[in-house]
């Protein structure tokens, strides 16, 4: 059976793809750079990424593409790590505290989580954290649960892959080998989740504000440590 030739790439698309990856702050799609170059094909920017990557091997530089939460991103090597921490002081690292990092940990393995089933784990109070990771954008309302009172399920977010480095959930160590992780929706979704906020969260956010404004009355959040939360 005669193989379909590989679409041509052009000298001059390499280095607009490479400077729209370096310039990104998140990992950017085909699709997505397809649209933001215009009149190119998804499958030209696909062939072009592998060709970049390519070279980017071939010649061992410092950088490399790296496949993360459904798209590409340019990165440093990890063998560079330690140089770059001496660079960057620890006050200008954007970092989450120990209570937000337990949070976000409880609904990434148990999501659609609600937040009674998250303080059942952590034993404390969880809404002024929830309101803050919200505000970060790793996690999101994804619904309501099927229950007495209807309350409201939360999940992560691609940016919560992006910020952790991680191509899909199934990149999470494996704690609960016998829990099978949900699956984030495929990255074709990307645009209408940047462009409006999630369907389900839309319905849900005026109730959801009154639930979290009477909670954070008595509870004020927990402090956060700074940092960019890229990974190296």
């Amino acid at each position: 059976m005669s193989r379909e030739p590989e679409p041509e790439v052009a000298d001059d698309l390499l280095p607009i793809l490479e400077s729209m990856l370096f310039a990104a702050h998140e990992a950017l799609s085909a699709a997505r750079l397809a649209r933001a170059i215009g009149h190119v094909k998804v499958e030209r920017i696909e062939a072009a990424i592998t060709r970049l990557a390519e070279q980017y091997e071939r010649e061992r530089r410092p950088l490399m593409l790296t496949e993360i939460a459904g798209g590409w991103r340019l990165v440093t090597r990890p063998e560079y790590a330690p140089f770059l921490a001496r660079l960057f002081s620890r006050a200008e690292k954007e970092r989450l505290s120990a209570a937000a990092l337990e949070t976000l940990a409880i609904v990434a393995y148990r999501q659609p989580a609600t937040r009674a089933e998250i303080e059942a784990v952590r034993g404390v109070q969880v809404a002024p954290v929830l309101k803050l990771l919200q505000e970060r954008r790793l996690v999101k309302m994804v619904g309501r649960a099927e229950v007495v009172g209807r309350p409201l399920q939360y999940g992560t977010t691609k940016k919560f892959l992006d910020h952790f480095g991680l191509a899909s959930l199934e990149e999470l160590p494996k704690v609960f080998p016998g829990r099978e992780l949900p699956k984030l929706p495929p990255p074709a979704a990307e645009t209408a989740e940047e462009a409006a906020p999630d369907e389900a969260a839309g319905e849900v956010a005026g109730e959801a504000a009154g639930e979290v404004a009477g909670d954070a009355a008595g509870d004020a959040p927990e402090p956060v440590e700074k940092g960019t939360g890229e990974p190296q």
